[in-house]
């Protein structure tokens, strides 16, 4: 009475169970016929009504392999199971709206081939990112068919429709799991031979409980519509347990149009004199929050040099502009966008555009002051010649000694720009000095480790 401490009672639906024992030994796999006679079969009870019977078929885990009730009073029930892999199994048999004698025969049948391995679905996602399967082609699309006859029956039941409604008991399920990074318009649909059944849930211990959507109208195919939020989800397929073991494959499809939450037209990257000016429109909005900013070298990874905020919701096509100053001239720039949508996922779009500052010829001497200041330990500094001569650019600490020697040689007219590392300097404010010609300028600047 204590195995799968399923013992109960009902005042109105007066309930008698009873469990029974069966162990499938190892090297061996066999096909169960199970009966249970009630007072209809000849013979057995000379001495009135029999059971109303109902019988399950359980795993080690008290998980639901099949049941079956052929329905009233003194009438059997008869169940078939094929191929159960070797382990400990436990017959239920229930007495529905009334008790009585009943007699269990079990036939055992030896398979010629034990079931498929069954993958597990739910130990590890099919998907995991944002609610958009494929940011290229802006849809989610996965389709696969699995063998539920050697799975086992985490879901013990389907309620009929959203979650409520009458709970018919289930089969064996196949369980998926996706991780949705930001909200997804999905379509899921589960098909097969007979009476499927088809449940979103969120926490595997506790299906019914944490139900988002189930279906199981009776059909050969299950369909839901579901918009879902960031979260881990698990999708359950199975047949109802009415249902014969030889209907085994299902097919799971999942599809979603949702579009990206920006849809981007045009982004271009225009060089100026220390500058880039960046320009980009969209042609919808969905839910944007901000847009990320980020700028690579070939010296150098991506890196966010910005954020602009984006406009939520908006179905007409909107122009934004940004300008980058914090570059250098003569030096060639990628710089590529990111989406952030209210949810926090980030998503990435494919388009860059590249751009190389610059300036017209010089027409004076110049000596600029470095970037960034303070700095630790790079930093860069620019200078201008409007004439060719032998230059030269040095650093000093404050007491006038010379700690680095970046530019020594014969340059031509033009602008300029030389990295300084300061690694093996100590923090402290450092002088540098351009030398050209007849003309001569020196600037401060500080190293703050």
């Amino acid at each position: 009475d204590t195995l799968c401490g399923d013992i109960s009672s009902d005042n109105s639906r007066p309930s008698d169970l009873d469990y029974y024992e069966l162990v499938i030994p190892e090297g061996s796999c066999y096909s169960l016929v199970i009966d249970v006679f009630a007072d209809d079969t000849p013979g057995y009870w000379p001495y009135g009504k029999g059971l109303d019977p109902k019988v399950y078929l359980k795993d080690d885990e008290c998980h639901n392999i099949a049941s079956n009730n052929n329905g009233g009073e003194g009438h059997d029930s008869h169940l078939e199971s094929e191929c159960l892999d070797p382990g400990t199994y436990y017959i239920k048999v229930k007495g529905q709206s009334s008790t009585g004698p009943y007699l269990l025969a079990v036939h055992c049948t030896p398979c010629d081939d034990c079931c498929p391995e069954t993958h597990d679905y739910a130990a590890e996602p099919i998907y995991t990112g944002p609610g958009i399967w494929d940011p290229i082609n802006e849809k989610i699309h996965y389709e696969n068919t699995a063998n539920t006859c050697c799975a086992t029956s985490p879901v013990e039941c389907v309620p009929h429709n959203e979650c409520s409604g009458n709970c018919r008991n289930s089969g064996p399920s196949i369980i998926y799991m996706i991780i949705l990074e930001s909200t997804g318009t999905l379509d899921i649909t589960a098909s097969g031979d007979a009476n499927i059944q088809l449940m979103v849930f969120r926490d595997t211990s506790d299906p019914a409980g944490t139900c988002v959507a189930s279906s199981d109208g009776g059909g050969n195919s299950e369909t839901l519509h579901l918009t879902l939020a960031a979260d881990t989800y698990y999708i359950s397929t199975s047949y109802r347990a009415s249902v014969s073991d030889n209907h085994c494959e299902i097919t799971l499809v999942i599809d979603s149009d949702t579009h990206l939450p920006v849809e981007l037209s045009t982004f271009e990257a225009i060089a100026g004199n220390r500058e880039v000016v960046l320009n980009w429109t969209t042609a919808s909005e969905q839910n944007n929050a901000y847009f990320e900013i980020q700028r690579s070298t070939r010296s150098d990874g991506w890196i966010t040099i910005a954020q602009v905020d984006g406009s939520g919701n908006s179905q007409t096509a909107l122009d934004y502009t940004y300008t980058d100053r914090t570059v250098v001239n003569g030096i060639r720039y990628t710089y590529r966008l990111l989406s952030h949508d209210i949810n926090g996922a980030a998503h990435e779009y494919e388009t860059t555009s590249e751009a190389t500052p610059d300036a017209p010829m010089p027409t004076e001497y110049a000596l600029e002051q470095n970037f960034p200041n303070p700095f630790n330990p790079n930093t860069t500094i620019s200078y201008a010649l409007k004439e060719a001569g032998f230059a030269t650019l040095k650093i000093y600490n404050l007491l006038g000694q010379e700690v680095a020697n970046l530019v020594s040689q014969q340059m031509e007219i033009g602008r300029y720009s030389v990295t300084f590392n300061a690694y093996d300097l100590p923090s402290g404010i450092y002088i540098y000095r351009l030398e050209v010609n007849d003309f001569t300028d020196a600037k401060k600047m500080m190293l703050m480790k």
